[in-house]
């Protein structure tokens, strides 16, 4: 199959997402991650893009740029060119270190702009990279840079925070209670992790025992990952709520396996997938409407 010319014009913004080959790690340590920062910051620097969100995760990362003369095509070839140059050489391996293209979504400012800053900044915490708490710091994730606890040339919090409000006191107020109001704020720390950590939050202890005692103390992140990968989507697609045919069959087929295997209620389905309850029994209406 051909493949599909990439919307690639200035100004407008993109969600970029890479993963590496067989879903390897593409950062095994601080050292390649700061090596990963200081390619993008000399590259967008060089080519004026300009950058609102990013985290890095062991086996991929998401971007979210503004294009602006230089294609996004260009900006992304030299990132990841060099990097796998580099890579390659530290770790002793030859071939590919990168999956296929990397992916490129154009944003829908109005509808998904602080939706998919949230989503974005949020991935150490959903994949139990880092708690909450040490997300303020942590310097592979943009949402330290946002709460002025890091800083860096290429990367400007303000044209962040305006858009949820600013000036930026506002602006990351309002940033800040969006981070909290995600199901994924309250995911706890790492299982391996808990037993020598005596400083979890107090709100995600309490999620977690309610819960418990609701009988869905379940995890939805590996069900969710393994739908995209079989339709071919990214994940932030799914959580964003678009609209396409083969988003909206992957997020039926998720609600048909947490409801008819997992057993979760829709109301938690529901605050997982960002979408209504009332969105999960209309997909659970067509599923059996269409198995009778």
């Amino acid at each position: 199959m051909p493949r599909v010319p990439r919307i690639d014009k200035p100004g407008l913004l993109y969600h970029v997402f890479a993963r590496g080959i067989e879903r390897r790690q593409i950062f095994q340590n601080d050292r390649d991650r700061y090596r990963f920062l200081d390619s993008l910051g000399t590259i967008l620097t060089e080519t004026g893009t300009a950058i609102h969100a990013f985290a890095l995760l062991p086996n991929h990362f998401h971007l979210l740029l503004r294009r602006n003369s230089a294609p996004l095509s260009s900006v992304m070839r030299r990132l990841l060119t060099s990097y796998a140059i580099y890579f390659n050489r530290r770790h002793e391996r030859v071939g590919h270190l990168f999956q296929n293209r990397y992916r490129s979504i154009v944003c829908q400012e109005d509808r998904y702009y602080l939706q998919l800053v949230r989503y974005i900044h949020l991935n150490p915490v959903r994949s139990a990279q880092v708690s909450l708490e040490k997300l303020a710091n942590y310097p592979f994730c943009g949402h330290s840079y946002l709460l002025g606890n890091r800083r860096a040339d290429w990367y400007e919090p303000e044209r962040v925070l305006t858009r949820f409000g600013g000036p930026a006191a506002a602006g990351r107020q309002v940033y800040l209670e969006m981070i909290a109001s995600s199901p994924q704020s309250r995911i706890a720390l790492n299982p391996d992790d808990r037993g020598s950590n005596q400083t979890d939050n107090a709100a995600d202890i309490r999620v977690e025992s309610e819960q418990a005692k609701q009988g869905f103390d379940f995890k939805i992140e590996p069900i969710v990952d393994a739908v995209c990968d079989e339709m071919g989507i990214l994940k932030t697609e799914l959580l964003l709520g678009a609209k396409r045919r083969d988003v909206v069959k992957a997020r039926e087929l998720i609600v048909g396996k947490l409801i008819g295997e997992v057993g979760l209620p829709p109301s938690h389905i529901a605050k997982e997938l960002y979408i209504s309850k009332t969105a999960v029994t209309s997909i659970l209406r067509r599923r059996s409407k269409r198995v009778s």
